[in-house]
C-alpha cells in the first residue's frame, strides 16, 4: 500500500514537472460548481447545500474544465490542472470508476495537432525512458511517433460503411437497421457508438494511437475542420485498446453551444434527469476566449497508470 502512493506520488511530479518545464500554470479547480458544462453522455453528481437562508443546489466537477476556461478568459494563458472528477450514470467496470482523477491541461495559440504532441512529449516523460511496455500480456510499442488514424478510414475498412454518409441521420438508421443493431428510439450518437464500440475499438490494437475525423455532431466543443465542416478537429488516445484522452481545437461559438446545452437540458427534464441550469459562467468564458485559438486535452490519470504499471483494474490504483 506504501508503495503504491509513493508510485501514483511519482506520476503526479513527473506531470507536474513537465508543465513545469513547459511554462504553465497549474490551476486548482473547485470540486463544488453551482452548475457545469451539459455535455451530451457526461452526468453529474448533485447535493444539496443546506444554508440558513435556503437551498441551495450544488454539482461535483465533471472535469477541470470549467475551471480551466475561466482562467483563460482570465488570461492566464497556458494552463494545467490535475482535478477529482466525478461522473454518474456510468456502471463501474475495470475502466470507469465514479470518482477519478483527471488532467487536462490548454495551450493559447495552438491547434489540436500541437496538443498532440504535447500527449507524445508527456507519456514519453511518464514512460521514463521505456520504448516498450507490458500491459496484459501484451508488449505495446510507445516509441515516438504516434500513429494519427482517421474513423473515416476505420469506418470503411472494419464496418464497411462511408463515415460522412452516416453523418445523415437517415443512413445512419438505414445501416444500422441493416446491421441489426437497436435504432428505436435512440439518438445520432448512440447509433454511431453502437458501430464504433462493436466494430472498430476492438480492432484498433495496442500500441499508442490518435484517433481522428470525429463527426461535428457528437463533438459540439470543438472547432471544425476546414477542409470539411462535417468532421471536427478532434483527437482521442488509445494505448492497449483503451481510452486514455480526448482532445481538440476548442470552439468559441458560443450562440451554437449554448443551443447544445439548452437541447441537452431539455432531453433530460423529459427524462426526469438531473438537469443543471445553463453554464452562463462557462458559455461566459468562451465568449472572452474568441479571437484567439486554444486547444487542449483531458486525460484520465487512473488508466494511464494502468498501462504503465500493468495493473488490470481502475481499482488497483489506490489514491
Amino acid at each position: 500500500m506504501k508503495n503504491d502512493f509513493r508510485q501514483f506520488d511519482g506520476l503526479l511530479r513527473t506531470i507536474r514537472q513537465f508543465f513545469y518545464s513547459e511554462n504553465f500554470t497549474e490551476i486548482y479547480p473547485r470540486v463544488l460548481n453551482s452548475s457545469v458544462p451539459l455535455e451530451p453522455t457526461v452526468y453529474p453528481f448533485s447535493l444539496n447545500w443546506d444554508t440558513t437562508v435556503g437551498v441551495e443546489q450544488l454539482f461535483l466537477a465533471t472535469s477541470p474544465e470549467r475551471a480551466l476556461k475561466h482562467a483563460l478568459a482570465g488570461g492566464v494563458g497556458n494552463c494545467y490542472a490535475i482535478g477529482k472528477s466525478f461522473r454518474t450514470i456510468e456502471a463501474p467496470s475495470d475502466t470507469h470508476a465514479p470518482e477519478f482523477f483527471m488532467l487536462e491541461w490548454y495551450r493559447k495559440g495552438a491547434i489540436w495537432t500541437d496538443i498532440m504532441e504535447d500527449v507524445e512529449k508527456l507519456v514519453t516523460a511518464c514512460c521514463e525512458g521505456k520504448t516498450e511496455l507490458d500491459y496484459q500480456e501484451k508488449s505495446i510499442h510507445c516509441g515516438l511517433p504516434w500513429k494519427r488514424v482517421s474513423l473515416i478510414r476505420l469506418f470503411r475498412e472494419f464496418a464497411g460503411c462511408d463515415l460522412e454518409r452516416l453523418c445523415d441521420d437517415s443512413e445512419m438508421i438505414r445501416v444500422c437497421k441493416s446491421k441489426g443493431y437497436k435504432v428505436d428510439g435512440a439518438s445520432w450518437e448512440q447509433l454511431f457508438n453502437q458501430i464504433f464500440l462493436n466494430e472498430i475499438e476492438p480492432k484498433i490494437g495496442d500500441d499508442p494511437v490518435f484517433l481522428i475525423d470525429f463527426p461535428a455532431r457528437i463533438s459540439p466543443l470543438c472547432a471544425l475542420q476546414e477542409k470539411n465542416e462535417l468532421f471536427a478537429q478532434r483527437f482521442e488516445l488509445y494505448i492497449g485498446g483503451m481510452e486514455i484522452g480526448n482532445g481538440n481545437t476548442e470552439s468559441s461559438d458560443t450562440a451554437t453551444i449554448r443551443r447544445v446545452f439548452e437541447r441537452e437540458r431539455t432531453l433530460r427534464l423529459e427524462k426526469n434527469m438531473e438537469a443543471p441550469r445553463i453554464d452562463g459562467d462557462f458559455l461566459n468564458s468562451l465568449e472572452a476566449m474568441k479571437g484567439t485559438s486554444y486547444a487542449g486535452v483531458g486525460i484520465g490519470i487512473e488508466r494511464l497508470a494502468m498501462i504503465l504499471w500493468n495493473r488490470k483494474t481502475i481499482g488497483e490504483i489506490v489514491p
